[in-house]
């Protein structure tokens, strides 16, 4: 056997994980934007118990179309973290396990963040409970489920921006990304990390969410977006 073909099934093994994490990668995208922009931001009035608990039972077909969504990107945030540390791993197999972990923890955070959405819709739409409750309380109560979402999610990004900051750090120094990527990936997980711990800490977060949430869109969205086009058209094929 000559040294070509011991060498092909790698090749073509690294090939195919990398269009399993982009693929994956791309199916997050669009159902995490379905989720939150024609859902949750459609029918979840901050503030706003009475607002929310309308828009709820008026669009319940849309909030299921929403939990859906985010059902399909938690699924495809399992097998990212999988793949890209079977990706990363000959570069540094310690570190991109730890990248990969990361990940594990924000996705089980958003998973018990998830379980508290669908709790808050359960309430609503539960006509038993207005037996025994005025609808305000009911709908004060379904709040404190779709708040505690929101607080599970930022808690989560926590965990999200470290994973985005050691991905970045490996695309960097292992050369099997292109480092412009690497970069980006890096200052979005920073991006990420502060945004949401300012949000979790500073009284007056509101003033400044449209300034975060500027600083966290540009890179993550053109990191995060080129990795998995990257993954797709070229990832695996050859070294950068």
């Amino acid at each position: 056997m000559n040294t070509q073909s011991f060498n092909q099934p790698t090749h073509i093994s690294q090939r195919k994980i990398a269009l399993v994490a982009g693929i994956s990668s791309l199916i997050l995208a669009a159902a995490a934007m379905v989720a939150e922009f024609y859902a949750r931001q459609q029918l979840i009035v901050p503030h706003d118990a009475t607002a929310t608990a309308q828009r709820v039972i008026a669009g319940q077909a849309s909030f299921r179309i929403g939990v859906f969504g985010f059902a399909i990107a938690l699924i495809c945030d399992l097998v990212i973290s999988w793949a890209m540390y079977v990706f990363m791993k000959q570069a540094n197999k310690q570190l991109s396990l730890l990248t990969a972990w990361f990940r594990l923890v924000y996705t089980v955070i958003f998973a018990l963040a998830v379980v508290e959405l669908v709790n808050g819709f359960q309430v609503l739409t539960d006509g038993n409970l207005s037996a025994v409750m005025e609808q305000d309380q009911v709908n004060a109560f379904a709040m404190q489920h779709f708040q505690a979402f929101d607080n599970g999610w930022t808690i989560g990004f926590l965990f999200f921006g470290i994973h985005l900051v050691l991905l970045g750090y490996l695309a960097v120094k292992s050369g099997l990304v292109p480092r412009i990527i690497g970069v980006l990936l890096f200052i979005a997980g920073v991006a990420y990390f502060s945004s949401n711990l300012a949000k979790l800490l500073l009284p007056n977060y509101e003033e400044y969410a449209a300034i975060f949430t500027s600083i966290v869109a540009i890179p993550s969205i053109i990191g995060e977006l080129s990795l998995a086009i990257w993954l797709v058209a070229k990832g695996g094929k050859e070294t950068v």
